[in-house]
């Protein structure tokens, strides 16, 4: 069949197995280079803890089906209320951008900015805890064990090259 291509074609055919190749082994690399799910390849990629509390992926690692189901069920239900305060938390951000890129300078205003910021960092924080205490009340206490072991374990960062 490829004798039949165009010498063009060929290169492209040929081009496009090693492109493939070259994917498999990056991702095959990552696999066998990832330490305690945080290094790898694309260990990088993955974001911080959001206010320093477990995520709902960090959780559904460590805990049972039914309680996963219970995690998606509360998840549903503060859906809205928790998007309206990271939206809240994203307009205090710009706000602060905004007060720092004008012209002229206003400290004063950079100031109200930064306090706006710390409000809204607050409510989302409270939220979220709020938010964690009515899970854990509704879990067992090998699963409050799990979840008390994941606010309590630190993260190694990944290691960096030498200079």
């Amino acid at each position: 069949m490829i004798g039949s291509l165009s010498r063009p074609m060929r290169l492209l055919v040929v081009g496009s197995l090693a492109l493939n190749l070259f994917g498999i082994g990056v991702i095959a690399a990552d696999a066998i280079m990832n330490r305690d799910g945080h290094g790898g390849l694309f260990g990088h990629c993955r974001p911080p803890r959001f206010m320093g509390l477990p995520s709902p992926r960090e959780l559904r690692e460590v805990l049972p089906e039914a309680d996963q189901a219970k995690l998606d069920d509360l998840l549903k239900a503060n859906k809205a209320q928790f998007h309206q305060r990271l939206d809240d938390l994203f307009a205090a951000r710009q706000g602060v951008a905004d007060a720092i890129k004008a012209e002229p300078f206003d400290r004063a205003k950079l100031e109200t900015a930064f306090a706006a910021l710390r409000e809204r960092e607050a409510g989302m924080a409270s939220g979220a805890q709020d938010w964690l205490v009515d899970f854990v009340a509704g879990l067992d206490p090998q699963a409050r064990a799990k979840v008390a072991e994941l606010l309590t374990r630190r993260h190694k960062p990944p290691d960096k090259a030498p200079d």
